[in-house]
This record gives structure tokens, C-alpha cells and sequence, in this order.
């Protein structure tokens, strides 16, 4: 599944970090039950004593009346406290309820433990399923085939918020024939909510390697379009028209929100599915359709053929009046996009990069795909921003529809990647799937790396391998955060995987592949990624499969296993920085972990402890002045090195080439300005990836007071020579922080002036026409956004212009990169009347992207009352969609006027937005994070911790935690490098010669 990241451009896609922590509970120990017992009768005295004999029953009921739970590695362990703090403050609740395990009907459920017991596995499973659309709920059975495994009498499934009834057991033939054997009689039926577990008891043993079928009736609701999970109903709008569907999304545990199962990875088993539509209406499953026959009076029944064998999570299925359009792979695979009828002709860019990316992957994993069809389709209201249900991807509408003649550049390459994204989950979590949701990156970070391989398949124009270096950036911020978490996570409860959606199971796994194919050769790497498919294929696998099959192909010079590596990326959280110095001949590396915080005067953070000590096996490389295109290796093991420099009287020496490592490189003075002295004779000796490397380095090094604010700001002089488009977003999106730290200061002023200094050469060379390859528009739009940012007069003049115009007549042409930058240019100081016209605009847009990007544009506006009216929206379905709420909440937020109105209006509606996003959604982390992370003072950090001070956060606990960390950082920010940036600018920038007019 893929998070809607924010993409390279500010133009419209926020950065989606889907962030859950709820409490686990935990299976007791034999010595923690016998003290349980032992309390529980000493308080059943008392009781008597008052009320009588009738609770000791009650409480040796509730002691032990339970089967034994299973013994498996991911077994349930004590959860830390709930009592989270940041700063020495709590946030959230203090308390918890505890686990009871009463059922519904306020029996004692018999089975404790988060994971089904391995007494009985899924072998297959038919769902007939009857949606009612209009009156919105829907009704069915299922049919599961199941084998015993070992002597029990009783089966336990997940069921959540679904009605059960008529559940029968039967045993079945070993031929595996239609004929179904004898009835067991089912004696005990429980349900225990918390755990989304239904207990089915029968009066004789089931013995070890039989055969059953488990039919359940059921039914459920179509309403909960606010969290978009499980089977639910989406409305869309053709010709005026409101219409229905009704689609799934079910990772990471919302199978069972739609259908009785066995809801976890590691079951896997085959699915076939029958579904009653209208004729208006189509359907769509997994698999391809093998019979539609009439269904009553006036319904048809869809049936399917059977799936191969998969996950719940990754079951599918729809119900729409959408078109389609489709083309044949080479290897005759029929790919077909689904969208409504008045947006079908956006998905052709995307059904033909669909086709590309699947004919390469074929050969790219050295295994076909083994569907005969391949459906995507855009769903109106979608929380992530794609899934990766096999055979059936469903994706946001902003993620795979595409208007060549007015979407915009970042448009165009965020439908690709993400469709790259979602068709490398085919194999890569959907071939083999990880055994429990600790090893999710093992999904995600696969594909978030090979989509850039895919992506770079359809367009090279892209530049893909240059543009991987933006999420590297982010993953590395927020990977040096104390609240960060390792990629391999101990997932105590299913409903906590959603908290690895994030930066780090994503980017920084992908980081780490990346690092790891380059330092084991890239032919091998391949050879052991399909070495590790095939002998996995249609099965679940763990982190150290990997690296078993990576072993098995590698030959490191060093004798250093693949895992002993890996482990010390994967299994602690955090990376390290590499201080380079020389001593005469030799270069001497040291490696000490990097922290956003870790020299600042606040012993309140805690880290967790590491199984490593916090130090890494670092394949740390480098390059020097005498020869700048050969690359040397030293093989850092968990500590300090010394190599002996090739050439000692090297100028500079420039570490992690490339920037292929996921560390930080820190260098002493004199090394800092050899480089920065090259950048200025001649910036061309270092790659982009060596340049944008640089920048992220100088910058948060500086941030943390390792290394001085002059030495990135010295190092932007060069940029007067560089128009790359990467090297200026890393540069830019770093002074944008220090403008933000410096707004309400007489200096920003110098910053502006110097900044736009630099670019200077590329604003006018590039102005404003519709000219250039992709990265000119990207690099055209970003000087554009730039000059309005830091108030070039000219640039804002000719926007003003534009809108003007564009209000005066629809059918005015603005260049699609350029129009997000004039719709806030015009809708800043607008009246009213103008920003209800551009409302209305927005209303009635039928381009996905161009609607989000008007949706953000009418946050631009300076009026209190006008962001206010905008906020209220943003909880109106009827104006704004449920998953656009946080573009609202993101957008008015990062306007200055409006950050304080924004986070007044979460506090009044902080219930209405709890219940809407609170649970297993990918939202709320998001808005806590877009209206908090802002702050810099430590009014507003102790106004925060206030107000969720016992608070319930549902899935925003962590993401709170690390938004006030943010603001910690920014506190001290101001305390340690304001001073040195107001000095460097006076020193530097001439107020009135040197501005710009």
C-alpha cells in the first residue's frame, strides 16, 4: 500500500505518514496468572465478608476458564506505559482498560491471545456477497474449507462489527468433492469485540488432519466512508449527477470488517467470489470473471474464477457503473483502467506506463506475473494513496488520473511512481508476503525502491535515480528523531501495524536496499532477489530470508554476512554520522549516532535502548580531489577506521560518493572549505547526488550545532552557477526553514535578498513560458513559487495578473506547473466575492488534481474570517472529501495567518475530528503533525501537552510525540543558531544594493 508522500514540488500532494500506536495487550505469564489468582481471592473475601460467596465463583471463572494459548515468536509481551512524555510531559490518556475477555453476551471468552490459534488453517474460501447500494449495507455468506492440524474442539476467526448468523460446521471429504460429510453440532458461540474474535465450540474433537467447512451467514454496514476501510461506499458526481460505488480496503486488518475469516498474513488460502449487482452496475474481483446469470426478478450474479493462493488483506472487490479502457501485455495479460465515464480519458498515461513498468518487471524479478489480468481502478474516496490488491489495485483518483493538457508536471510523475509502486507489491508482498506485520518493510521498502527502477522505465526524462535523493532526505529527518522506531518492529497488535506506514518503513527501507545492492554489486543483487521470490513464491518469508538469499549469491571481501550488516540498519532505529579528519597520511573515520536533539540542552528524551550500542557496520565510501571518479571502500565494523590515504596531497575529500550510504558525513574546518572552495571553481567535479548529499548534510549538521550556520550558507554562494533541479529543492527547502524561524525578524529582509540573489540567472532565463523537458517545468515552477515566496515585486505583479484574467474569463490559459503559484498569488489579499468564485471553481472541477490544487490555493487567503469559513469546510462532506480534510487543516495551517486559527478549530472539533480519523486511519497523523509541527516557541509547546495532556489519540499517539519533539527543536533552534544567520546575513547582504526589483 502506498502513503500519500508529499511530492517534490509544493504544487499539491501533501506527505502522508500513516502513524498508529495503539496499546497492546499481552498474554500473562504462568507466575503472573498464579499472582492474578491469588488476588483475585484475596478480594473475594473481603467481598463476602459485604456481598457474599457468589464473586468467588465469579472470579475463579474469570481466572481460568481459558484454553492455553499458542507459543509462537511473535507472541504477545508487555506494552510500555501508556504514559508517553516528551519534554517530562504526558500525552494521552493515562489509563487504559484493561484486557477482560468478556464477550458479548458477558461470558468469559476462553481464547487470550491477539493471534488465532495454529490448531486450524484456511484452505479456501467462497464468498457470495448481495450490496445493497442505496439502502447501504450488505449481506452474504461464506464457505470456509479448513484443515485441522492439530486435536481441538473449538475454532476461533476475526469477525469485526458484522452481524453473524447460521453458522454450521460439516466435515468434508478428503477427495475434495462437493459432497459435504457429516454436521457437527456447534454448542458455544462467543464474540469478543476487542479482539475482533469469534469463538465457534463443538461437542466432539476435531482430530489432527481433517477436513471442515465453516459456513457463516452474515451482514454489514456501507457507512463508513470516513474511515474508508473495510467494504465501503464512495459518491462522485457526473453531470450533476450524484452516484454510488462501493469498494474495499482491507490492509492492514479490515478483512474481516467485510467477510468472516482468518484475518492475518501467514493464512493464506485460496478465494472465489459470487456477487449480485444491478444491471446499471458492473463488479470487479481479484480474478477474472467466469459467469454473470440473472439473480431474481431483476439482478445479475457475478461469479469468479478461484484466486491463487494470497492473504486477506489482499482480497478485492467492487461494485460500480465505471468505464474502462485496456491494453494487452506481451505476454498477454489484460490490463484495464476503471474511472467514471466523464474521467476515463485521464487514465490512458497511466494504463500505458501500467503496461511498461509490468513487461519490465517480468524480467527485473526473473518471474512473470502470474495473473492472466491486471485491474486498476480510481476510487472516489480512498484514505492511502493506492493499494496493491492483486489483480484489482485500487488507487485515489489524484494517483492514477492524469490530464495532459492541464495536469501538472508533479502530477504526471507521482501517477507514475505510484503505479510502479503498486505493480512491485505483485511480487513483492503479494508473491511472498511477509509471515506478521513486523516485517511490513519488507513490502514497503522494496517497493518503494524498485518503483523508481520502474518509473525510470517510462520516462527517463525523470531522472528517477537523481530524484531518490528527495525521499532519502525526509526519511533521514525523521529518522533522527528520539521518537523515530527501527524498521523491524515488535507488533504486539495487528491494529498497530498502521503506526509502520510512515517515512521509515518506506524511504529509509528503501534507502537500505538501495545501499545494499550498490555495496554487493547490482547483478548479484538481482540474481539474489529472485533466488529469494522463488523459493518463497505464494508462501510468507521474514527479514532473514532475505538475507539469506542475498548471502548466497554474495562475496564480500570482508567476510561480512549480508544479515550481520543489515541488522544493525534494520533492527535499531537512527543512523550514524562519519566524522572524516586526516592525519598526515591517513584518513581517521569515527561514528557516533546522529540526533536532531542529541546536542541540545534537554536531558527530558530518552532513546530506547539499541541491541547494538547504536553503532553500525558502515560501508563507508569516498573520493578524492586527485582523482574524483575513482570511488575507495572502507568497510567500518561497528567503530572507528583508518586507511591510508591514495594520494596525500589531496584537496578535498568527499565521503559517501554518491551519497549510496544512509549516513551522514561531517567534516572537520579545513575539510568543509576544500569542498566548498571546489563548489565555487568548478561544481561540476561532483553528481547530483553528491551535491544535493552535500547541502542535506551542511544543513542538518548545522541545525544540531555540529558544525556552524556559515558553513551551508557559505556553500550556497556556488549556486549563482547551478541550475539543477534537485540540488536547488534540497538547497531551498532548508531556507525556507530558516525563513520560517526568522519572520517575525528584521533580517529576513537580507535572507530574501540573498536568496533570490542566487537565483537570480535562473528567474530570468527560465521565466514564464510553457518550454523545457520535465525538469525545466519542475525547476521553472519552483524559481516561480521561490519568487513569490521571498516577495519579488515583478514576479508577483505578472500572477496577480494572471488571476485577475483567469477570474475574468474561464477559458484564460495558465501554464498547468504555474497555476497552483497564481491561484495563491490572486486569492491572498482577494475579497470575498472572488474567493466564493474560486470556491465554486473547485466545487465543479472534474480534474482530480486540479481540484486539490484549487482546495489548497483558497488557504492562501490573508482574511481570518475567510480561513475560518474554510476550516468549517473542511468537516463538510458535501464540500470537501473526507480524505481532503487534512489538505485543509495542512494548508491553512503553513499560512501564517491562519496556523493559530487552525489549531483553535482541532481543539473545538477535536471530538468530531477523533471520531471521524481516530481509528485505523492514515489521517490523523497528519493533521496533528501539519498544525503542531510549526510551532517554535515554548508557549505553544506547553499549550499542546495541555491540551492532549489524558486525551485519547487513537492512531495519532506517536505522531504527537514526534511533532513535539519537532517543536523542541525548533525552540532550541532560535537559542542556538538565530544569532550566527543574523550576523552571516549582515556580514554577507547588503540590504538595498543587492536586492532585487
Amino acid at each position: 500500500m502506498l502513503e500519500l508522500r508529499k511530492f517534490y514540488t509544493r504544487c499539491y500532494i501533501d506527505k502522508w505518514e500513516a502513524i498508529l500506536n495503539k496499546k497492546a495487550v499481552y498474554e500473562p505469564t504462568k507466575g503472573q496468572r498464579f499472582r492474578q489468582v491469588v488476588c483475585s481471592k484475596g478480594w473475594a473475601i473481603c467481598i463476602l465478608l459485604i456481598m457474599g460467596a457468589v464473586m468467588v465463583a465469579v472470579a475463579v471463572i474469570a481466572a481460568f476458564a481459558r484454553p492455553a494459548s499458542i507459543q509462537t515468536s511473535n507472541s504477545c509481551k508487555p506494552s510500555p506505559s501508556s504514559e508517553d512524555s516528551i519534554g517530562g510531559s504526558t500525552v494521552g490518556p493515562e489509563n487504559e482498560t484493561p484486557q477482560t475477555y468478556i464477550a458479548t453476551n458477558g461470558q468469559v471468552f476462553p481464547w487470550k491471545d491477539l493471534r488465532l490459534p495454529r490448531t486450524i488453517k484456511p484452505l479456501s474460501y467462497h464468498i457470495f456477497l448481495h450490496p445493497n447500494l442505496s439502502e447501504s449495507y450488505f449481506a452474504g455468506w461464506v464457505q470456509m474449507n479448513l484443515h485441522v492440524l492439530e486435536d481441538t474442539n473449538y475454532i476461533v476467526f476475526h469477525s469485526h462489527e458484522l452481524n453473524l448468523s447460521s453458522v454450521t460446521l460439516h466435515e468434508r471429504q478428503p477427495g475434495g468433492g462437493e459432497e459435504l460429510g457429516r454436521e457437527l453440532r456447534v454448542v458455544q458461540e462467543l464474540e469478543y469485540t476487542r479482539n475482533n474474535q469469534y469463538y465457534v465450540r463443538v461437542d466432539s474433537l476435531l482430530r489432527a488432519g481433517l477436513l471442515l467447512q465453516l459456513n457463516v451467514s452474515f451482514r454489514g454496514s456501507l457507512e463508513s466512508l470516513s474511515r474508508m476501510s473495510g467494504f465501503y461506499k464512495s459518491t462522485y458526481t457526473v453531470k450533476e449527477e450524484t452516484r454510488y460505488m462501493a469498494s474495499t480496503q482491507f490492509e492492514a486488518t479490515f478483512a474481516r470488517s467485510a467477510f468472516p475469516c482468518f484475518d492475518e498474513p501467514e493464512l493464506k488460502a485460496n478465494f472465489s467470489m459470487s456477487i449480485v449487482r444491478s444491471p446499471q452496475h458492473i463488479s470487479l474481483f481479484n480474478t477474472r470473471l467466469i459467469e454473470t446469470k440473472p439473480y431474481g426478478d431483476s439482478l445479475w450474479l457475478d461469479v469468479y474464477e478461484d484466486s491463487v493462493k494470497m492473504s486477506t488483506y489482499l482480497v478485492a472487490y467492487v461494485i460500480c457503473d465505471f468505464k474502462n479502457i485496456s491494453k494487452t501485455t506481451k505476454d498477454n495479460v489484460q490490463v484495464r483502467l476503471f474511472a467514471p465515464e466523464d474521467k476515463i480519458y485521464m487514465g490512458q498515461y497511466a494504463l500505458n506506463a501500467a503496461v511498461t513498468v509490468l513487461e519490465y518487471y517480468n524480467s527485473f524479478f526473473g518471474i512473470h506475473y502470474p495473473l492472466s489480468k491486471l485491474d486498476l481502478i480510481a476510487v472516489p474516496n480512498f484514505a492511502a494513496g493506492a493499494m496493491e490488491n492483486w489483480g484489482l489495485i485500487t488507487y485515489r483518483d489524484t494517483s492514477i488520473l492524469y490530464d495532459p493538457a492541464k495536469s501538472t508536471e508533479s502530477t504526471k510523475m507521482w501517477v507514475t511512481l505510484v503505479v510502479a509502486h503498486e505493480l512491485a507489491h505483485q511480487w513483492f508482498g503479494n508473491l511472498v508476503t511477509m509471515k506478521w506485520w513486523n516485517d511490513l518493510w519488507l513490502n514497503e521498502g522494496f517497493a518503494t525502491y524498485v518503483e523508481y527502477i520502474g518509473a525510470d522505465q517510462v520516462d527517463k526524462d525523470f531522472q528517477m535515480m537523481d530524484s531518490f535523493m528527495m525521499p532519502f532526505s525526509g526519511a533521514q529527518h525523521l529518522d533522527s528523531l528520539i521518537t523515530s522506531h527501527p524498521i523491524e518492529v515488535e507488533v504486539q497488535d495487528p491494529a498497530e501495524v498502521d503506526a509502520l506506514f510512515d517515512k521509515i518503513s518506506y524511504d529509509k527501507g528503501a534507502c537500505l536496499i538501495r545501499m545494499l545492492q550498490h555495496f554487493i554489486g547490482e547483478d548479484k543483487f538481482k540474481t539474489g532477489l529472485s533466488n529469494y521470490l522463488k523459493s518463497h513464491a505464494y508462501d510468507n518469508a521474514q527479514t532473514q530470508d532475505l538475507w539469506d538469499a542475498m548471502d548466497s549469491v554474495s562475496t564480500n571481501p570482508q567476510g561480512l554476512k549480508v544479515s550481520m550488516v543489515m541488522d544493525t540498519w534494520t533492527k535499531q532505529m537512527g543512523y550514524p554520522v562519519v566524522t572524516v579528519t586526516r592525519e598526515q597520511d591517513y584518513l581517521v573515520l569515527k561514528q557516533d549516532r546522529f540526533l536532531m536533539m542529541d546536542n541540545f540542552e534537554n536531558k527530558s528524551l530518552k532513546s530506547d535502548k539499541s541491541p547494538f550500542n547504536y553503532t553500525w557496520y558502515i560501508p563507508f565510501t569516498y573520493k578524492t580531489s586527485s582523482n574524483p571518479n575513482k570511488s575507495h571502500l572502507v568497510w567500518m565494523k561497528r567503530g572507528s577506521a583508518t586507511e591510508k590515504l591514495p594520494d596525500s596531497s589531496a584537496i578535498w575529500i568527499k565521503g559517501n560518493v554518491d551519497t549510496y550510504g544512509y549516513y551522514r558525513v561531517n567534516y572537520d574546518k579545513d575539510g568543509w572549505q576544500a569542498i566548498i572552495q571546489q563548489l565555487k571553481t568548478n561544481h561540476s567535479v561532483f553528481s547530483i547526488t553528491d551535491k544535493v548529499g552535500l547541502f542535506n548534510d551542511a544543513f542538518s549538521l548545522a541545525r544540531t550545532g555540529l558544525i556552524s550556520y556559515t558553513v551551508p550558507l557559505d556553500m550556497t554562494k556556488y549556486l549563482i552557477n547551478e541550475s539543477n533541479y534537485f540540488v536547488w529543492e534540497e538547497v531551498l527547502t532548508n531556507m525556507y526553514f530558516v525563513c520560517n524561524q526568522l519572520k517575525l525578524e528584521e533580517e529576513l529582509d537580507l535572507l530574501q535578498t540573498f536568496v533570490l540573489s542566487l537565483a537570480q540567472h535562473l528567474i530570468d532565463e527560465l521565466g514564464w513560458a510553457d518550454t523545457g523537458k520535465h525538469l525545466t517545468k519542475k525547476l521553472r515552477a519552483s524559481m516561480i513559487y521561490l519568487s513569490l515566496t521571498m516577495n519579488y515585486q515583478p514576479v508577483m505583479n505578472e500572477a496577480y495578473r494572471q488571476f485577475i484574467q483567469w477570474t475574468i474569463d474561464k477559458d484564460f490559459h495558465i501554464h498547468s506547473d504555474l497555476r497552483g503559484a497564481v491561484y495563491s498569488t490572486g486569492l491572498k489579499n482577494s475579497t470575498k466575492e472572488v474567493w466564493d468564485q474560486v470556491m465554486e471553481r473547485y466545487l465543479t472541477a472534474n480534474i482530480p488534481s486540479e481540484k486539490i490544487l484549487l482546495l489548497s490555493s483558497l488557504a492562501a487567503s490573508t482574511n481570518s474570517r475567510i480561513l475560518q469559513i474554510l476550516l468549517e469546510y473542511s468537516l463538510d462532506d458535501s464540500k470537501v472529501k473526507s480524505q481532503s480534510t487534512t489538505d485543509v487543516l495542512s494548508s491553512v495551517a503553513a499560512n501564517d495567518n491562519g496556523l493559530l486559527l487552525t489549531w483553535r478549530f482541532v481543539r473545538e472539533r477535536w471530538d468530531i475530528i477523533f471520531e471521524r480519523y481516530g481509528e485505523s486511519s492514515f489521517l490523523l497523523s497528519d493533521i496533528i503533525k501539519s498544525v503542531i509541527q510549526p510551532f517554535n516557541s515554548q508557549f505553544d509547546y506547553d499549550e499542546v501537552v495541555a491540551f492532549f495532556k489524558n486525551r485519547d489519540l487513537g492512531s495519532g499517539k506517536m505522531a504527537l510525540r514526534q511533532a513535539l519533539e519537532v517543536v523542541q527543536s525548533h525552540i532550541v533552534w532560535v537559542k542556538r543558531n538565530m544569532q550566527t544567520v543574523k550576523d552571516w546575513l549582515k556580514a554577507n547582504v547588503k540590504k538595498s544594493k543587492n536586492k532585487i526589483m
